[in-house]
C-alpha cells in the first residue's frame, strides 16, 4: 500500500530556503564560466588524443563520461519559485513524501528540475530520494558527484568545484556507501568519470581524500571494478583528456 501523502508538507527552514536560492542564482554564473572554459578542440589536440588512445588500445575501454545535466547546458531552466525551491530543499533533507507530492502535483516537471533534485539528494546524502528519481527514469549525471560553489577570501571571490568525495562526512566512515550503492544499482561504474562543474576536466572517485580515507567505500568501489591505475582526470575517448595515465 502506498503511504498517504501529507496535505500540507512542513515548511523548510528559512535558512535552507535562502541557501538554496543562492545556489540556484549561482547557476547562471557557473554556466558562463563553463562556456568560457570550454574551447574548441584544435587539430593538434585531436591528433594527440588519437595517439594516446592508440597507445592504450590494448586496455579495456573506459565507460562513457557521465553527461552534464540539462540545467548546466541551458540557462534559466531552474526557477526561484518558492514551491520549486522547497522541493529542492526536501530533496536535500531526504523527505521522500514531500518530493513525491511535488512530482505528483506538478504538471510534468521538466527533466532539468528532476535532475536538479537528484543533485540535491546526492549532496544531501539522501539515498532514498536518489533512488526515487532514478527509478522514475531521471538520468544519472555528473552534477551528482561535482558541483560549483562560491568561495570568498579576503582578497577575492571565485568559483570552485566541490565533490561528494571531498571529505568523509559526519555519521561514520561508511557514510556514503548506501548512496553509492544506489548509483551502482542504476548502472554507474566506479571508473566512469564526470566533468567538473566549471570546466571539461574529468574526475573519478578514488583520488579524493574523502574516498581514500574511507576504507569501506574504497573496498566497495574496488569490488565493483574501480581501477586505481586510472588517472584522476581520465575521460573516456568521448572526453577531452587522454584515457589513462
Amino acid at each position: 500500500m502506498n503511504p498517504t501523502l501529507p496535505d500540507s508538507p512542513p515548511s523548510a527552514p528559512a535558512e535552507q530556503i535562502r541557501l538554496m536560492k543562492e545556489r540556484i542564482a549561482l547557476l547562471k554564473e557557473v554556466n558562463e564560466a563553463l562556456y568560457q572554459n570550454t574551447h574548441p578542440v584544435d587539430d593538434r589536440k585531436t591528433r594527440r588524443n588519437l595517439s594516446e588512445a592508440a597507445r592504450f588500445a590494448h586496455l579495456p575501454p573506459l565507460p562513457p563520461t557521465l553527461p552534464r545535466p540539462d540545467y548546466s547546458l541551458t540557462a534559466d531552466l531552474i526557477s526561484l519559485d518558492d514551491e520549486e525551491v522547497r522541493f529542492y530543499v526536501a530533496c536535500e533533507n531526504g523527505s521522500v513524501e514531500e518530493v513525491a507530492s511535488f512530482v505528483q502535483q506538478t504538471n510534468s516537471p521538466s527533466q532539468a528540475v528532476l535532475q536538479h533534485g537528484l543533485e540535491q539528494a546526492s549532496f544531501g546524502n539522501q539515498p532514498a530520494v536518489a533512488r526515487y528519481f532514478l527509478e522514475r527514469g531521471t538520468p544519472l549525471h555528473g552534477n551528482v558527484f561535482s558541483r560549483a560553489r562560491r568561495v570568498k577570501t579576503k582578497d577575492r571571490s571565485y568559483l570552485a568545484d566541490v565533490s561528494i568525495f571531498d571529505r568523509t562526512q559526519s555519521g561514520g566512515e561508511d557514510t556514503l556507501i548506501t548512496l553509492i550503492r544506489v548509483f551502482l544499482d542504476f548502472g554507474w561504474h566506479p571508473n566512469q568519470a564526470w566533468r567538473r562543474a566549471t570546466s571539461n576536466k574529468c574526475k573519478t572517485p578514488l583520488p579524493y581524500e574523502g574516498c581514500i580515507t574511507n576504507t569501506p567505500l574504497v573496498e566497495l568501489l574496488l569490488q565493483h571494478g574501480a581501477d586505481p591505475n586510472i588517472a584522476a582526470d581520465s575521460c573516456s575517448p568521448d572526453g577531452e583528456e587522454p584515457p589513462l595515465n
